[in-house]
């Protein structure tokens, strides 16, 4: 792992955030620190200084070693992990590559991401193929135990992919992916885990989950810059897999290939190591076991602003709370909710449609303090 200066990851001061704002909402997006900002710089003048000699002699030298960095961080074996600019982007790379024929069936959850589901079901139907959909109890039903249920009883002999969400992005629900992997590896179904919020929140192992693919975002609570994230790949899919967007060094094959999106601004993941060195010398460990107190305290007192039962404690970073229909009924009363907190009090918060009903998630990460949930509780009772 790169060495970085250390930082003090609880000062508000070292984050790239507006200090009028409350940044409730961590997990969509994530948060980049000043230094980290800079060495993101660094890297961008790097290339301007010299595009030729940067793209034809620095560039691949350069992912190489953030390869074996990242590789290091989330416990996969360097050889198994390709670079990618997210997770939307590593999904659709498995499914555009996977050998799918017509009545083969991917299944996904209620709780799938939206911009994969799409993924899904446009492949699916450009093939012949089916996407099945385990159906998730109400939100107030947070039990990993119940998506994997769901999801046993609708596989099939004919289910070749599942996608399997590490942590659910609506719902904040951790699963146990190696759990996944058993029940559908004796389907004979390969299995894709979506751990787009994992790395950072998690002490990630991915060797262990024995996926087939494990794509994972460093944006989020790496808090690296924008354009971050690996796919992990099972050795036997590799020379499958093709990149949805080839560009002029495809022909290199897995991993090099799949890492080549023409004149793009590589800055983020070059700037990656050092994000994960800072995240690390600040005590990656003890900050997740702040964020997931701070964020089961606070998510306790919108609760009860709320009128709904409280989460109970979380052992994540992000709690998912229902909200009540007479304060938002459906997707766009949901955003405008949104929209109100931001310019009322300068609360940024994700609302959003979860199994049928709206709901509100929160976030935690060091910068937070719990005075800004007890503002957004006395918000959201003047709200109802």
């Amino acid at each position: 792992m790169q060495s970085a200066v250390k930082d003090d990851l609880f000062d508000r001061h070292a984050w790239v955030l507006d200090p009028e704002a409350m940044h409730l909402n961590h997990g969509s997006f994530g948060a980049v620190t000043r230094i980290v900002r800079r060495e993101q710089d660094r890297w961008r003048l790097i290339a301007q200084a010299n595009p030729n000699g940067f793209f034809t002699r620095v560039l691949v030298d350069a992912l190489e070693a953030v390869r074996i960095s990242v590789a290091s961080f989330v416990r996969a074996e360097p050889s198994a992990v390709v670079l990618q600019p997210n997770v939307t982007w590593a999904a659709s790379t498995v499914l555009s590559s996977f050998p799918l024929e017509r009545g083969d069936e991917v299944l996904i959850t209620d709780d799938t991401y939206a911009a994969v589901r799409a993924a899904a079901a446009g492949v699916c139907a450009e093939r012949g193929a089916v996407l099945a959909q385990a159906s998730l109890p109400a939100l107030g039903e947070r039990a990993a135990s119940d998506i994997m249920t769901a999801m046993q009883d609708r596989l099939t002999p004919r289910t070749r992919l599942a996608i399997v969400d590490h942590i659910t992005s609506p719902t904040a629900v951790s699963v146990d992916p190696r759990e996944a992997v058993e029940r559908c590896h004796a389907n004979g179904t390969a299995v894709l885990i979506d751990g787009a919020h994992a790395p950072g929140m998690l002490d990630l192992d991915v060797d262990t989950i024995g996926a087939d693919f494990y794509a994972g975002n460093f944006h989020k609570w790496c808090c690296a810059p924008w354009g971050s994230a690996f796919l992990a790949v099972a050795p036997r899919w590799r020379d499958l897999l093709r990149s949805p967007v080839p560009g002029s060094e495809a022909s290199r094959g897995f991993p090099v290939g799949l890492e080549w999106w023409g004149t793009a601004d590589y800055s983020a993941l070059l700037a990656t190591p050092f994000a994960l060195g800072v995240l690390e010398a600040a005590g990656a460990d003890a900050i997740r076991e702040r964020n997931a107190g701070l964020v089961s305290e606070g998510a306790g007192l919108v609760a009860d602003a709320l009128g709904v039962p409280p989460p109970g404690p979380s052992t994540i970073s992000m709690i998912t709370l229902p909200l009540p229909a007479g304060l938002a009924s459906d997707a766009e009363s949901a955003r405008a909710l949104r929209d109100r907190a931001a310019a009322d009090i300068g609360a940024e918060i994700m609302t959003t449609m979860a199994r049928g009903g709206t709901a509100l998630r929160l976030s935690a990460h060091a910068y937070n303090r719990i005075e800004e949930y007890e503002r957004l509780a006395d918000y959201l009772v003047r709200q109802r």
